[in-house]
């Protein structure tokens, strides 16, 4: 059996600046992250530990290969991305849809 299809996940957990899992029930096709003026996108297609980043008001993006987000068939890990999961903590709030 597949993903469901239509549903919508938030929540929030605090960086350690180490690998986090966060389970929400279902294997998402688009995951956002935001952090300290940081987000991170990852969607259907993309490699494991990749994202779409964008640092900053001024929008400055990158795609990153390691530490980004890596999806399981129950949820998502958030990686080891120095500005998206600092070590000094800060919340990280995140997004999913199937």
């Amino acid at each position: 059996m597949g993903s469901p299809s239509g549903h919508m996940h938030c929540g929030g957990v605090m960086s350690t600046g180490a690998a986090l899992y966060v389970e929400c029930g279902f294997r998402p096709r688009m995951v956002r992250l935001s952090t300290a003026g940081t987000e991170l996108w990852w969607q259907d297609g993309m490699a494991d530990a990749s994202a779409q980043k964008r640092l900053g008001a001024d929008g400055v993006g990158s795609v990153i290969t390691t530490g980004g987000i890596t999806v399981t068939s129950k949820g998502f890990t958030i990686g080891t991305d120095a500005a998206a999961n600092p070590a000094s903590p800060a919340r990280i709030d995140w997004a999913v849809w199937s």
